[in-house]
């Protein structure tokens, strides 16, 4: 970490990387005041972003666990705390169950991520683990093809919403699960992954596992 003596009158150096010039004060983050550049300024503000997503995730579940047990009429996913959209630098980001890319200033829709994300890991804690794992591989996929340019932002988007939209009717109770809606979501992503040869495959492997939720 680059300091600055008293004698020192030049510019100064970012506190993380200690090569750029330092252009962002933080002086309560640390005992010392820490000044970082543009770029790793740009962590700082994904790490606090993503730390927000991740306590209002957990508090949209508990809010979610309170309205099924108090018997409240409100829907089981909806977003009490809402979800931020947040840029991902050139690395991995990893919430509880799944673990994506980002592209360089990339956008990633975290409020779709976020909630995929919770509920693989509430259907896998409730036993369904193969339904978990086919959500889980079947969002990597898309991020991975969607990093690598093999996969256009406008088929990921509709894809990650279809997903979401699954996910949703997967997290209800099996009384209140819509099979109508389940088939239907799945059918709609068959048919977009049919032109995409990874992506068909996969599906095609783990869409029965999704598939049986809607049959009991």
């Amino acid at each position: 970490m680059s300091t600055r003596s008293k004698k020192d009158d030049g510019p100064i150096h970012c506190s993380s990387c200690g090569v750029n010039f330092g252009v962002f004060l933080y002086p309560n983050l640390a005992p010392e005041p820490l000044v970082f550049c543009a770029e790793c300024n740009l962590f700082v503000v994904q790490a606090h972003a993503l730390d927000y997503n991740i306590q209002a995730s957990h508090l949209n579940a508990g809010a979610r666990s309170l309205n099924q047990v108090s018997g409240f009429d409100i829907h089981p996913m909806r977003e009490l705390v809402p979800i931020r959209t947040v840029a991902i630098g050139d690395r991995f980001v990893s919430f509880s169950n799944i673990t994506i890319h980002g592209d360089n200033y990339g956008v990633v829709n975290t409020g779709h991520l976020a909630r995929i994300d919770l509920v693989v890991g509430a259907i896998e804690n409730r036993g369904d683990v193969d339904a978990a794992g086919a959500l889980r591989e079947m969002t990597q996929a898309i991020d991975e093809l969607w990093t690598q340019q093999k996969l256009e932002e406008k088929k990921r988007s509709e894809l990650l919403e279809l997903l979401t939209t699954l996910a949703d009717e997967a997290s209800r109770p099996t009384v209140e699960r819509r099979p109508a809606t389940g088939f239907l979501v799945i059918g709609q992503i068959a048919t977009l992954v049919s032109g995409i040869a990874d992506l068909r495959q996969l599906w095609g492997t783990y869409a029965p596992a999704i598939a049986e939720l809607f049959r009991r």
